[in-house]
């Protein structure tokens, strides 16, 4: 039996604290700019007074009502203060899917291109629930549009023409991206840039686009300085029953990127989106990300590009890593066949037999089923406690620390049960093998999700293979060399355990924010989700 030391366990759990603390740093929103900040950027400093008027007295302002009149005017006013001309087109409009209908009036102008041809669709709400003043929810995007028009005309015509829409009606059902679709310049767009927002903090998530993205992710990262995306967000997005002005437009074929910030959702659709709350370190990711979005569709060809969608993920603050789709499954198989081949050779050497193989994958199952019954029950623990269907609505950390608490222990628990008949090979067979599956799973059914299966295995495959071949598991010494008395039995070599450590921080340092991702988005109501995606990154650390 080969046993690994108490110290390197703990090394463990701090090498997934750090990848956890990392992974915070590069989800912090950046520092908002001043207005000494060099002309051509977005500065949160020089946006704030522009979303100051167009509050002016804070009221909320839903469709139909006086507020939004003179909100839509206080609209036209910063447009025309840069010189545009602007018209509004009144229109009824219905949507089916929300069984609505109402009388929009949306604010449209343009910016002349260099060449003529397809026009990039800049575009957020004015409109706000009845609730509460909607700063956030959407007159940052608002203000991001209007300061994005302005540093596109200080630098000069781009090569495409911008038809600049801020519509009316979204929060009752989208009904003045309907009604656009009916405008003249409709017919003009070829590609669309959406602001909006479900929170007031956070990073700026290009969250949405559509098929045959590949070019326009790379046009994107191209511009962008902080890039934070993945193509996970893609294929979730398309499954959830949430919608914004942009879903109109990918209905009608159109494509594009779409932007939100999704932090302190309770303050979503209350009068706490207010300019109090809001995060000025969004404000300024959302005006980067816009305008970045807008320098890069503006720049390239509308109606020349290639088919095929990408594999996305900010990995590193700055930067976006992207294959072609098409890499996924050829990728996950390699992954997959590695460690069967992994398992074949463990076991000509003795180390690892057909059982421990399959007792390695039931333990993983068993676990990530244990977490996940362990995190939904001390949800409904919560809830029948305190008698409230949301009690985490508000105050999430008590019930956070609950649910990681309780799938941590669920997973450690379970695979300590079989951890000695196993050992660190059949743990870690048994973890990569499941991680392995999945990611050819995602990739064959939902190909941009299997990203976040992908990288953390390609990485694990990669290392253990190196420490495989220098030697980090040796066949099993003569029985006479190999006593059993206790203090005698073998550790396990450093490389082994150094490629554990890795692997265990690619999962924790993608896996953990995503879990937090989870919750923020979705809520509690989803603990069950949340512990499973805990439990697939506790998982890497049971052999330890």
């Amino acid at each position: 039996m080969k046993l690994v030391p108490r110290p390197v366990a703990l090394l463990g759990l701090a090498t997934m604290a750090a990848a956890l603390i990392l992974a915070l740093v590069a989800g912090s929103t950046p520092r908002p700019l001043g207005s000494d900040a060099p002309a051509e950027r977005f500065s949160a400093a020089r946006a704030l007074p522009v979303l100051e008027r167009l509050l002016d007295d804070g009221a909320p302002h839903p469709i139909g009502t006086e507020a939004n009149a003179a909100m839509r005017a206080r609209v036209i006013t910063e447009l025309e203060a840069l010189g545009l001309s602007v018209a509004t087109q009144t229109e009824f409009a219905c949507v089916t899917d929300f069984l609505v209908c109402g009388e929009v009036v949306n604010v449209v102008t343009e910016l002349p291109g260099a060449v003529d041809g397809p026009a990039v669709l800049l575009t957020a709400h004015y409109d706000s629930v009845g609730a509460g003043p909607g700063v956030s929810d959407d007159l940052v995007g608002v203000t991001a549009v209007l300061e994005t028009v302005r540093l596109l005309q200080a630098a000069g015509p781009l090569r495409n023409p911008f038809i600049v829409v801020i519509t009316d009606g979204e929060e009752v059902g989208l009904l003045g991206a309907e009604a656009f679709t009916r405008h003249p310049l409709f017919r003009d767009v070829g590609a669309v840039i959406n602001v909006e927002a479900r929170g007031t903090s956070g990073q700026s998530l290009m969250f949405e686009t559509n098929v045959d993205n590949a070019w326009l992710i790379d046009a994107f990262a191209r511009e962008a300085r902080r890039p934070v995306t993945n193509s996970l967000f893609y294929e979730l997005y398309q499954l959830l029953p949430n919608d914004t002005d942009f879903s109109i437009y990918k209905r009608e074929g159109l494509n594009g990127l779409n932007f939100a910030y999704a932090d302190e959702v309770a303050h979503y659709h209350t009068p706490l989106d207010d300019l109090e709350h809001l995060d000025r370190g969004s404000l300024q990711h959302q005006g980067d990300n816009v305008l970045a979005a807008a320098r890069a569709l503006g720049s390239v060809d509308l109606v020349d590009q290639p088919a095929g969608n990408s594999l996305y993920v900010d990995l590193v603050p700055g930067t976006l890593l992207r294959v072609p789709e098409s890499w996924a499954v050829p990728l996950a198989a390699l992954c997959l066949l590695a460690w069967l081949l992994l398992a074949a050779a463990l076991a000509r050497r003795g180390i690892l037999g057909l059982g421990g193989v399959l007792v390695g994958v039931a333990s993983v199952l068993l676990s990530l089923t244990v977490a996940a019954a362990l995190g939904y029950g001390v949800a409904a623990v919560a809830q029948a406690v305190t008698g409230v269907s949301e009690p985490w609505y508000a105050s999430p950390l008590p019930l956070r620390v609950g649910v990681w608490l309780a799938a941590l222990f669920g997973v450690v628990a379970t695979g300590a049960l079989l951890s000695r008949s196993i050992g660190f090979w059949g743990l870690t067979v048994g973890a990569w093998l499941v991680w392995a599956l999945a990611a050819l799973g995602t990739a064959l059914a939902l190909p941009g999700s299997s990203v976040v299966f992908l990288v953390p295995t390609v990485i694990a495959t990669l290392a253990f293979v190196l420490a495989f071949v220098t030697g980090a598991a040796a066949p099993p010494a003569a029985a006479s060399v190999r006593d059993t008395t206790p203090g005698t039995a073998r550790l396990v070599e450093p490389p082994a355990v150094i490629a554990a450590l890795l692997a265990a921080f690619a999962a924790a340092y993608l896996w953990l924010p995503l879990a937090l991702a989870v919750e923020s988005l979705m809520g509690m109501q989803l603990s069950a989700a949340v512990a499973t995606c805990l439990g697939l990154v506790f998982i890497t650390l049971t052999p330890l």
